[in-house]
């Protein structure tokens, strides 16, 4: 067959119909489309092509740039979403229960749509679009997993596997369905009463002292100073189960042990001396024993079972009239009262365990004589409320 010359390359009809088109390049050799053509008019294409990248000095041989894209394809599907949520998810630096909280949103949410999708081919659209598509009855499922998507976003940019992709404004908070329940002092006495015994100091400790659930079930005996009438946290234990965790809890319920929500949240709080008698009580008959011993252990397993505790609670705030309570606000509580005895924001801060690492560092000393102080308006307030009750 007769090649088909012009001014730059030529195209040849092959024996099997299809046209093969050539060139020689600035590198003095000759070279060939990576693949044959079914008409004469997509082989002219390729060569002009190949013309205008030699005029804008951009050429480079044929078969290296078809081996770059296919070193690309190949990167792509190392680098999809999925394979890179999967290593940002294991990789340790997440605490256990917020990966296992991260996989499932993601899970639910982001992967149906992007886990084959290459990194580099995710845009600001596709977050919009997906973020548009998200149901509007759940405002605060679609936050945490906006959040949660563009933290694995954003750890790919820092590893440079994508370019960096500007948030959505507003995206990454959901306005509250509902204002927070604040208890009042009779009604957390109600629930108090209404929870099984080994459970009530729980009640107390988590309005007077604004401790974590996790943090709250955590507690040892070795916590403990009823003569200072201080809580050390050092510790929290999960919500679910992470039986596969390394820092899984010995004692067999499958949770896992680690550190508070943030670094503040190590801190020492001072109790209301008229809850210390309560405390004292309660190592007496219910925590268990020993330096290590749990101050609310559960029947069958080392931690009482949150399914447990929230069953009960439930019922209790039924008993007293509140039954949309969450276990969590009794912290709004505890916190809201002491901001009623003009505790400062550094000493809320603290006893919530909401301040960073270092100006704890340097505020530590004087923070722990404030919330010595700020225990005892607490104190002084209880007081008045049970001796107002007593003389009903």
């Amino acid at each position: 067959m007769a090649d088909d010359r012009s001014s730059f390359g030529n195209i040849r009809k092959l024996p099997s119909g299809n046209y093969r088109a050539r060139y020689t390049g600035p590198d003095g050799i000759r070279h060939s489309a990576p693949i044959t053509f079914a008409t004469k008019g997509p082989a002219q294409a390729w060569l002009v092509k190949e013309k205008k990248l030699i005029d804008a000095e951009e050429w480079t041989p044929p078969k290296a740039r078809e081996a770059a894209r296919r070193r690309k394809l190949e990167l792509e599907k190392i680098n999809t979403f999925a394979v890179f949520c999967e290593r940002f998810l294991s990789d340790g630096h997440l605490r256990p229960s917020t990966a296992q909280e991260y996989r499932r949103m993601l899970t639910k949410r982001v992967l149906p749509t992007f886990a084959d999708r290459p990194l580099e081919s995710i845009s600001r659209a596709d977050l919009r679009e997906w973020m548009d598509g998200q149901p509007k009855s759940t405002p605060a499922a679609n936050a945490a997993a906006y959040r949660y998507f563009r933290a694995v976003l954003n750890a790919a940019a820092d590893d440079e596997l994508m370019d960096p992709i500007r948030g959505i404004k507003s995206a990454s908070k959901a306005k509250p369905t509902r204002d927070p329940i604040l208890a009042t002092l009779d009604q957390l006495d109600v629930i108090e009463e209404a929870m099984p015994e080994p459970m009530r100091l729980i009640i107390t400790l988590a309005y007077s002292s604004g401790l974590r659930q996790g943090e709250l079930l955590e507690l040892r005996r070795k916590d403990i100073d009823t003569k200072a009438g201080t809580i050390t946290v050092r510790r929290a234990v999960s919500k679910n189960r992470i039986p596969d965790d390394p820092g899984v809890c010995p004692g067999g319920c499958g949770r896992v042990i680690g550190d508070p929500k943030t670094d503040a949240g190590k801190r020492i709080v001072h109790l209301p001396e008229s809850v210390l008698s309560a405390l004292r009580a309660h190592l007496l008959k219910h925590a268990a024993k020993g330096a290590d011993g749990l101050l609310f252990p559960g029947v069958k397993h080392c931690h009482t079972p949150v399914v447990s505790l929230q069953w009960h609670f439930k019922r209790a705030a039924e008993t007293a009239g509140i039954p949309e309570l969450r276990f969590h606000e009794l912290r709004h509580a505890a916190l809201s009262m002491a901001g009623a005895e003009r505790a400062t924001d550094t000493q809320l801060m603290h006893r919530a365990g909401h301040s960073n690492r270092a100006a704890m560092d340097i505020y530590q000393h004087a923070t722990l004589e404030q919330d010595k102080l700020l225990a005892d308006r607490l104190d002084a307030t209880l007081v008045a409320h049970r001796n107002a009750r007593s003389a009903r």
